[in-house]
């Protein structure tokens, strides 16, 4: 695993998150209605743009992390297959406008917006063909250079929409942006313009891989409904204004959730490879994803009210409880995504399929009838509740056990982190005591370098155990 890869991710991720912050400031300034107008349209087209893909994209970054010169006999057949599935979306959206319009923003008078809604899913599809390339490929520079002028681009087409202070435009500016990067990426990629050669070779191999491939695309589905499926929920019992007050502060409090894509970039072609090979990568990216998204979530309790008041504004603020649901079920999201990567690279995607179906009629069925009585906070206890499901179905199915034994037991060190960061991290948020979230914070900060140092270091072997045992010999030695 290559350094520089790393670290170009965690460059984007960072540079992600300012982006993040500058667009939400931006739109904010649109109004509540339009910032979740427009925060629905964008998050609903990028789903439809994965969706068109079939999801033989996980698929193909597995078979081009063994065997790179398969690009040219999968990638050209597959992306026209790719152009037909999307153009389909796009016409079914146009015909469904006004049942559309209602379904995602609740009302009617958007449907005007879909004909751009549906141009705007085809150019996405498009884009995502180059980073499957690049992450089949394992160029993770070119993988990183791509989605930082994506997300630069788009920066910088909200800035011109909300400086002439027009929405519409706005969304034409975005979709000649990603047009533009649309382009590039498939000629950088030599596939611009390429001839498409060995249609049967790759008929076959559709053929072949159609199951797991269906399997993904339900699991896709439901991972989207777990993640987003507020989004719905809010529109069809309540109004925008609820929802812009739950974009806003979900996109606080879903930070925990970066690491996670970065991670699994890096991780996910490594677990094609042999089993000793895949599982240490796995479990280096499973510790990384906890601890790092545990340190952003306690943050995040303490001061996502005061960083929601400074990137956007405060009465967008849903509360306490709804910040610590939503980022605690981040973290817990982040453990069973790389868990379900794992069960996909091992032939076994049906696992992660149950789980996230599991996990996502838990959310929707709960979120229903909670939101009415506790309102937002209702749909984060819902999110917590869907994932942490999700994720026990996942351990349990899949057997991890990553564990650290001592003399006097054997643990799965990832129930222990997790469990710690629920437990101290509720109690502090009951208490009301910032004190008491950053001592915890500390805490976790300890038992996770702690725990890194010795899965990593010394194959699994407790590296303070001898440390413990002179500090308690002191201790006996002085209090006798």
């Amino acid at each position: 695993m290559k350094i520089k890869a790393i670290f170009l991710q965690l460059a984007l991720t960072a540079f992600s998150v300012l982006k993040g912050f500058a667009i939400l400031k931006l739109t904010v300034e649109l109004g509540d209605e339009q910032f979740a107008f427009l925060s629905q349209f964008l998050v609903m087209a990028a789903f439809l743009g994965q969706i068109a893909l079939l999801n033989f994209d996980a698929l193909v970054v597995s078979e081009l992390a063994l065997e790179k010169q398969k690009s040219d006999k999968i990638m050209r057949p597959l992306m026209l297959i790719w152009f037909f599935v999307s153009f389909f979306i796009a016409v079914s959206v146009s015909i469904w406008s006004h049942e559309l319009s209602i379904t995602i923003w609740g009302g009617e008078q958007y449907f005007n917006y879909l004909p751009l809604f549906a141009l705007y899913i085809v150019v996405l599809s498009f884009n995502l063909t180059s980073l499957i390339e690049f992450q089949g490929k394992k160029q993770f520079v070119n993988y990183s250079v791509y989605q930082f002028v994506q997300q630069f681009l788009q920066l910088v087409a909200v800035s011109i929409g909300v400086y002439i202070d027009n929405v519409y435009s706005l969304i034409l500016i975005l979709i000649s942006f990603e047009i533009l990067v649309s382009m590039l990426g498939l000629k950088k990629i030599g596939l611009l313009f390429s001839g498409i050669e060995e249609i049967g070779t790759a008929l076959k191999w559709i053929k072949l891989n159609a199951i797991s491939s269906l399997g993904l695309l339900i699991s896709t589905l439901m991972i989207w409904i777990l993640i987003n499926g507020g989004r719905l929920v809010i529109v069809n019992e309540s109004d925008l204004q609820t929802l812009a007050k739950y974009v806003a502060t979900c996109s606080i409090a879903m930070l925990p959730g970066l690491f996670v894509n970065p991670i699994c970039t890096i991780i996910f072609p490594y677990l094609s490879h042999e089993p000793n090979e895949a599982e240490n990568a796995a479990e280096m990216g499973l510790l990384l994803v906890m601890v790092l998204g545990a340190i952003v979530a306690v943050i995040l309790i303490v001061f996502a009210k005061q960083l929601l008041a400074f990137v956007a504004k405060q009465e967008l603020y849903a509360g306490d409880w709804f910040v610590y649901t939503i980022s605690i079920g981040q973290v817990i999201y982040g453990q069973s995504r790389l868990i379900s990567l794992y069960a996909i690279a091992k032939q076994r995607s049906g696992v992660g399929f149950v789980a996230y179906s599991v996990g996502a009629f838990v959310f929707i069925v709960s979120s229903i009838f909670l939101i009415q009585p506790f309102g937002l906070t209702g749909v984060g206890v819902s999110f917590l509740f869907g994932n942490y499901v999700s994720y026990l179905y996942l351990i349990n199915a899949l057997s991890v056990g990553f564990s650290v034994s001592f003399k006097f037991a054997k643990f799965n060190y990832l129930h222990v982190l997790l469990l710690l960061l629920i437990i101290l991290s509720s109690a502090a948020v009951f208490i009301g005591s910032d004190k008491f979230l950053i001592s915890s914070l500390v805490i976790i900060l300890i038992v996770g370098i702690y725990l890194f140092s010795t899965v990593i270091f010394v194959a699994k072997r407790p590296v303070g155990a001898l440390l413990v045992k002179k500090i308690l010999n002191l201790r006996k030695i002085c209090c006798g």
